[in-house]
């Protein structure tokens, strides 16, 4: 025996920014009322297009969502004038249902291989699914795509990697060669001090090390610790701090934090 025909979907989309229809509902209904349309477009995704509304309907939606039954076909009544739900589907066939759920429902279930229908519940066109040769296409198409995208971001994480690790020699080239001779404990600060600032800071650190004639590790942390408090991420931070530094320094006005007291 064949499976039968799943009708109903798993979700369905609801917009960040709604329009006013659903204004006009809560500014009169509260949030209640809001939550109320909600629960009703998740009972007709759930069962397809169109969901029954009768009386027996309306008794078992209130008891179950812990509602009064007045209030939600006041809302249902609202949301018929608002055009969130065709009355004249309702008053015809007792369903709920709309073009725009029709139109939503359609995207959804595009790549069926079969959609049940209901020819006098239609408000737009044929509600048939896509040919499966047609979803084959697709899904090879966006799997094409999809490799496409993770080798390019491959290549683009590699190349920011090989770039990363470059820098991260250089500066304990420079320290090595300018500074003192580098350990790994020292290695793996310098590592650490790149991952907070950058490999740029750290080796313009290491410089003023130099210009200073204090070429030791403990200076240049020192003067990190600084920056990193100053909030100096770019080589260019650094220069303005310096700057503002020796300004300071040459009108004797002493800093609250210089790097000579490192």
């Amino acid at each position: 025996m064949a499976r039968p025909c799943k009708q109903g979907v798993d979700y369905f989309p609801l917009d960040v920014h709604l329009d006013q229809k659903f204004q006009f509902i809560e500014s009169k209904f509260g949030l209640e009322g809001f939550a109320i349309v909600i629960k009703l477009l998740q009972k007709i995704y759930q069962e397809g297009y169109w969901c029954n509304w009768t009386k027996d309907g309306l008794l078992l939606f209130a008891y179950e969502i812990r509602s009064e039954e007045a209030l939600v076909q006041q809302v249902v009544e609202e949301c018929m004038k608002r055009d969130l739900f065709d009355r004249g589907m309702y008053e015809r066939h007792q369903i709920l249902t709309s073009k725009g759920i029709q139109k939503r429902y359609k995207e959804i279930v595009k790549r069926r291989k079969e959609v049940d229908i209901v020819e006098d519940y239609l408000l737009i066109d044929d509600l048939a699914a896509v040919p499966n040769e047609k979803i084959n296409d697709d899904i090879m198409s966006a799997s094409c795509e999809q490799d496409e995208y993770i080798n390019e971001q491959r290549k683009v994480k590699e190349s920011k990697e090989k770039s990363n690790n470059n820098n991260k020699q250089i500066a304990c080239q420079f320290f090595g060669q300018h500074i003192a001779r580098i350990s790994p404990i020292i290695a793996e600060k310098i590592s650490d001090w790149e991952r907070e600032v950058s490999t740029e800071v750290v080796i313009r650190a290491m410089e003023e090390a130099v210009i200073q004639e204090k070429r030791s590790w403990k200076y240049v942390e020192r003067i990190l610790l600084d920056w990193f408090h100053k909030g100096v991420k770019k080589r260019e931070d650094a220069e303005h701090v310096l700057r503002e530094f020796h300004q300071q320094k040459s009108a004797n006005v002493s800093p609250i934090r210089k790097v000579a007291d490192f």
